[in-house]
């Protein structure tokens, strides 16, 4: 079709720009699929699973604690819920997994990252704050999400996993590496921006979207500068492992000590993303631009054409409908 040398540029640059977006089209489908298959999943694990894991291991609960199968539960339905669904769409698309970017890791360059990481989750957390505030002046109030920690070291260990290790492992592989790899043929900043969004929106709730949204964007940024996903692991695991820890202190702090130790810890998240910003700027002298794709398609067409498509607008419907339930109302 491209090689027919009766064709003019314009007529040749039509073309090519049409190719791109028949596949970005079928890309958005494709994708918008594996997103409502993983939301389903989890809530038809969620409502059969916890009564049916009664039933099943109920002889056994007399030697394993309910807590840790609720746990070791928990760590299955992850694995279940986000890894096949995924794999399907990189499998249907061609996208090959040795394409995610794996480059080894730089210390100083990893910290300052992750620094800036805790910086932008603090702004997360202050953005939650000033929406909460914003929705209940209609009467909607976003949910509160209670961390419950377990008793026992065995537990405990299980749910810090569950907590930390797991999301860290198995959102960057799908999320900054199936997500964003797969999608950065039509433009880094694309990439980055689209799969910080759905990052956002698969935590279905108000309080979480925020910090989820502003986090994506930067994770996103430091894989594809650092050419590593490995530096989006050390980011997200950092980020949760601090919050799980932070809630443990909490829970046996007065509300006046709470307060005071979240408010620094605040202040101590935006002083390392500035040191972070500070070392890579003036003394890594690093480029913080993103260069432009090889795309022929022009930005606003391929945010049209990719939001575009009816499973990704049933998407956005069905993301915006779980958000609406999550809010309380009293």
């Amino acid at each position: 079709m491209y090689n027919d040398f009766r064709q003019t540029p314009r007529q040749y640059a039509y073309q090519e720009q049409q190719f791109w977006l028949r596949q970005l089209h079928t890309q958005s489908g494709m994708l918008a699929l594996a997103c409502i298959l993983s939301i389903l999943l989890l809530y038809l694990l969620q409502i059969i699973g916890p009564p049916l894991m009664m039933v099943v291991l109920a002889p056994i609960t007399r030697w394993i604690p309910i807590d840790m199968l609720n746990e070791l539960y928990t760590f299955g339905v992850y694995l279940l819920v986000f890894l096949p669904p995924f794999w399907v769409y990189a499998r249907v698309i061609r996208f090959p997994l040795r394409a995610i970017p794996h480059d080894r890791l730089y210390l100083p360059i990893t910290l300052s990252a992750t620094g800036i990481g805790l910086g932008t989750s603090a702004a997360g957390v202050a953005l939650s704050m000033i929406f909460a505030v914003l929705f209940s002046a209609f009467g909607l109030y976003p949910a509160d999400i209670p961390i419950s920690i377990p008793n026992g070291p065995i537990t405990f260990l299980l749910f810090f996993c569950n907590m930390t290790v797991l999301p860290a492992l198995v959102e960057e592989f799908i999320n900054r590496g199936i997500l964003l790899g797969s999608l950065r043929p039509y433009g880094d900043r694309f990439a980055i921006v689209v799969s910080a969004l759905l990052f956002g929106l698969m935590h279905r709730n108000m309080t979480q979207f925020p910090n989820a949204f502003l986090m994506g964007l930067v994770i996103g940024y430091f894989v594809v500068k650092t050419n590593s996903i490995w530096t989006g692991i050390v980011i997200h695991f950092v980020n949760n492992a601090l919050s799980v820890l932070v809630s443990l202190a909490v829970e046996r702090m007065d509300p006046l000590g709470a307060i005071v130790s979240q408010l620094a810890l605040f202040v101590l998240y935006v002083m390392l993303a500035i040191a972070g910003l500070v070392y890579l700027r003036f003394v890594r002298r690093v480029d913080f631009s993103i260069y432009p794709s090889a795309c022929p398609v022009p930005q606003g067409m391929i945010y049209r054409k990719f939001f575009g498509s009816l499973p990704m607008v049933l998407l956005l419907i069905l993301f915006a409908w779980v958000f609406f339930l999550n809010f309380s109302r009293w």
